[in-house]
């Protein structure tokens, strides 16, 4: 039997008695800088309005440390989370569900508090009802990338469906420094980034129980092209806000720490090796796709170290059907289940990626 990851009520009150001792008096050079921070916050009913910290092996923050990151629930299914020392505006952010139920989580903001950065979540059930849930979240503002990647935070429903719209300022970001644009709200263009596989991530903003997933990536000339869907929660496409990022042989986070990615495109297959093109593995190894059961798979990523870490997951296709994670094990592999509108299982394409 395998060992479990959830920490448990007790796990949860321990960390939260020694979040004082763990963040104690900031740096003396600690200022708000441009950085990554990531954490899996696992204590989904936490007593409201009261400070926890997340397991320090799935935790980080480039300009803190793990003890950086903290967490609060403010309401059922409403979460703030604290990245110190990352307060600056701009970035992108990242979310995914955690857990065998079918919640769902979106991004509902982020913004700079003092020299901190507070990010919001929000989840729900497949009605569209607050609902209380585990959840990984990632934060990045990386200045420069060690490999290809490119981020959009589409921040309006009303772009031109005639001409592109040329995204500016904090919100957007690509690593050959061309500047991202889109067109009729759904459609990117990453300048120079195009690529014959690639990966994408995308995540819901705001707080409405709208989810967003992947429909297609593709090049066109030298840029990379991305195409995005989102439904409400009858399924039927919704204009909705969202965020996207596409990298290419890296992580999200502009750095040359352990990742791995796959497009898993056989749904019903009962296991494979995905596409060389649209997979990665920093550790040099091949990344395969078993099939557990309706809707339930495990990718294998050998050298990845597991036991740290953040894993996003997106459901890729036209359809209204959605994706999260359940869990990840050193040794063994990522564990992903997807889901219809209704909440049911469902076989379906998906991403999923592993970054350290």
């Amino acid at each position: 039997m395998k060992a479990t990851r959830h920490t448990g009520v007790l796990g949860a009150l321990m960390a939260f008695l020694l979040v004082g001792a763990l963040l104690g008096a900031p740096p003396a050079q600690a200022v708000a800088g441009q950085g990554y921070a990531y954490m899996w916050m696992n204590y989904a009913a936490a007593p409201l309005q009261t400070t926890f910290a997340p397991r320090q092996e799935y935790s980080a923050n480039s300009a803190g440390g793990p003890a950086a990151n903290t967490f609060v629930r403010t309401g059922t299914g409403a979460y703030t989370v604290t990245m110190r020392y990352l307060g600056l505006v701009g970035g992108t952010v990242q979310v995914t569900a955690y857990g065998v139920d079918s919640t769902r989580c979106g991004v509902g903001g982020w913004a700079p508090a003092g020299d901190d950065l507070k990010v919001y979540v929000y989840c729900f059930n497949p009605a569209g009802q607050p609902a209380n849930s585990a959840f990984d979240v990632s934060f990045t503002n990386p200045g420069y990338s060690a490999g290809a990647l490119g981020y959009v935070w589409s921040y309006q429903t009303g772009y031109s469906v005639y001409a592109w719209t040329t995204l500016t300022g904090a919100y957007q970001f690509n690593s050959l420094g061309g500047a991202n644009a889109v067109l009729g709200g759904y459609t990117l263009r990453f300048p120079g980034l195009a690529s014959q596989g690639g990966h994408v991530q995308v995540t819901a903003y705001g707080g409405s129980p709208n989810r967003c997933k992947v429909v297609n990536w593709y090049p066109s000339g030298g840029d990379a092209m991305v195409a995005v869907t989102c439904h409400d929660t009858a399924g039927v496409p919704a204009p909705t806000l969202f965020t996207a990022t596409f990298t290419d042989r890296s992580g999200p986070f502009g750095t040359s720490r352990h990742r791995a990615y796959v497009f898993a495109n056989q749904p019903t297959s009962a296991s494979y090796t995905p596409a060389l093109a649209y997979q990665h593995n920093s550790a040099g190894y091949s990344n395969t796709v078993q099939r557990l059961g309706v809707g339930d798979y495990v990718i294998r990523m050998p050298g990845m170290p597991l036991e740290h870490g953040i894993v996003h997951v997106t459901a890729y296709g036209s359809s209204p059907d959605y994706c999260k994670v359940y869990n990840w094990y050193p040794g063994d592999g990522v564990y992903v289940r997807c889901f219809n509108t209704a909440g049911s299982p469902i076989d379906t394409m998906f991403n999923a990626a592993f970054s350290e």
